[in-house]
């Protein structure tokens, strides 16, 4: 989130145009999850001027759909059944202006106040993280 209380929202070059999720990324080798935020953030997002707030206590497990496996399979890419994404509360200390997306991953980017976030996310395993958001706000 940014200074202001805005949530950046990404729409990952896979999704379509209406998708929308929270920048992130896989564990490299023996990177701890707390260095993976960081670099999948620089990477993505092309700036390192973040901070990590707290690591949220709620973790998702779920499998791709087919078609993102099938898309990746023809594509020569590696191919991973599903995920188990582990979730942070991270500060943007830059200005949006310093924001360089990664066009290979990132189609665009959007920031949005906490009560639209659920406007843009469409896929029901959001839910529970969004309600984690707010509980952490609540704090």
């Amino acid at each position: 989130m940014d200074r202001g209380g805005n949530f950046l929202i990404a729409q990952l070059t896979k999704y379509g145009k209406d998708d929308w999720n929270f920048p992130g990324g896989g564990i490299e080798g023996g990177e701890k999850p707390e260095e993976t935020v960081m670099r999948e953030l620089r990477e993505e997002l092309g700036v390192d001027k973040f901070e990590v707030l707290k690591k949220i206590e709620y973790r998702e497990v779920y499998d791709w759909p087919n078609w993102l496996i099938a898309d990746d399979l023809s594509n020569g890419k590696r191919i991973y059944r599903g995920q188990e994404a582990t979730f942070f509360l991270v500060k943007f200390l830059g200005r949006k202006e310093d924001i360089k997306l990664d066009r290979n991953e990132l189609r665009k980017v959007k920031w949005v106040k906490y009560k639209d976030i659920k406007n843009y996310f469409n896929f029901s395993r959001q839910v529970g993280l969004t309600d984690k958001i707010r509980d952490l706000l609540e704090e």
